[in-house]
């Protein structure tokens, strides 16, 4: 949706900064603008496209100085776009009659699942 830029993004750029400051983690921080900036420009060389960072570009590192455990980043991320999911879904429902569901084809590779403390 966003091409020029990421308001949500901009505004936890500027939460991740002070953050960074108060955690003594601020030449992190300072890495991850430089690399945004890096990978901007150089998308836009390679394709000619304007993207932006979004606004899950810096929650990880947020959520890293404020010592939540990594197991717990997807789930954060899912709570944020459970409603935006489920009102999607109610919309098209009711405007279309049915659920509309994107096609995927898992094209990774398959592995055997491994308890975190065996990894």
């Amino acid at each position: 949706v966003y091409t020029l830029s990421d308001p949500r993004s901009e505004i936890l750029a500027k939460q991740c900064e002070e953050l960074s400051y108060e955690k003594f983690r601020h030449d992190e921080y300072e890495f991850y603008r430089k690399f945004s900036a890096i990978a901007i420009d150089e998308i836009y060389k390679r394709k000619g496209i304007h993207v932006c960072t979004n606004v899950d570009f810096y929650s990880g590192l947020v959520y890293d100085m404020l010592g939540i455990p990594e197991d717990l980043y997807t789930l954060l991320f899912v709570i944020g776009r459970t409603v935006g999911w489920v009102a999607h879904n109610i919309e098209s429902k009711l405007y279309s009659g049915r659920i509309v569901r994107p096609a995927t084809k898992f094209v990774g590779e398959l592995k055997e699942y491994k308890n975190i403390e065996d990894r």
